[in-house]
């Protein structure tokens, strides 16, 4: 977590894990924050943050309403002659990793159905209007359900197909940063690789030693610590569970 939110727009955000420290980074902004799910809206209220429930930015993908082929079952004990497929990756570059993003992307937009636990298939899966199956006996293999609570604001049901029209939750998130951002936002049809930047310090917002910790960066940016870091915890995750 940065030092300071003093230069940040947060849209779509979670809080998962050190709640006091993370709920004042967001009110330091001083700026209204736009909450992903329920549970963080009233967390954030609770310690004071100007908020509004936004939803998450996968909920803005385009509807597709095309011929769809394909039935898959990520991260879940196969489903009714469905392919299995995982969202867990190896070690890539920031490059590869964005790659099979897309692809999985295009995957689950042209799907017939998709069985899966992964909140993050789940909503672009709804964006697309791709129908997508939550088996409820998975769910105990998440550890945190707060982070669900999206899910039930937005009326999903468990252990059957689920199509939501995502519309207003997609004119909601826009809108919102529209208004955070004072910019007109517009689609691509095929979004650029997000470059990457280097650290900005900034006066006070310096790690013992001297390395920044204070960070300029876009929504459309990514730091390459960050990616190392996720790329260190994919590593240990598969050594814990995936012994030699």
């Amino acid at each position: 977590m940065p030092c300071s939110g003093r230069n940040s727009v947060f849209a779509g955000v979670r809080i998962g894990r050190d709640e006091a420290k993370q709920a004042a980074w967001v009110k330091e902004s001083g700026r209204e924050a736009g909450a992903r799910d329920p549970y963080t809206r009233d967390l954030l209220a609770g310690h004071g943050v100007a908020l509004s429930l936004t939803g998450c930015a996968t909920l803005t993908f385009d509807r597709f309403r095309g011929p769809r082929t394909g039935r898959y079952s990520i991260d879940v004990e196969p489903l009714a002659d469905s392919t299995p497929l995982t969202n867990r990756i190896g070690p890539l570059s920031w490059a590869e990793q964005w790659q099979l993003a897309l692809g999985r992307l295009d995957q689950l937009r042209h799907a017939e159905i998709v069985y899966t636990n992964r909140l993050h298939v789940i909503l672009p899966c709804l964006a697309f209007g791709t129908p997508v199956f939550f088996p409820s006996a998975s769910s105990s293999k998440i550890r945190s359900k707060r982070r669900l609570t999206i899910l039930g604001a937005m009326g999903f049901e468990y252990d059957t197909d689920v199509v939501i029209d995502t519309n207003a939750w997609s004119e909601t998130y826009r809108q919102f940063l529209t208004t955070a951002l004072n910019i007109r936002l517009k689609a691509v049809e095929s979004p650029a690789l997000p470059e990457t930047i280097e650290p900005q310090t900034q006066r006070g917002d310096l790690w013992p030693g001297g390395r920044s910790r204070a960070f300029q960066a876009s929504g459309r940016q990514i730091l390459p610590r960050m990616v190392q870091a996720v790329k260190t915890r994919l590593r240990r995750f598969r050594t814990a569970n995936h012994p030699r």
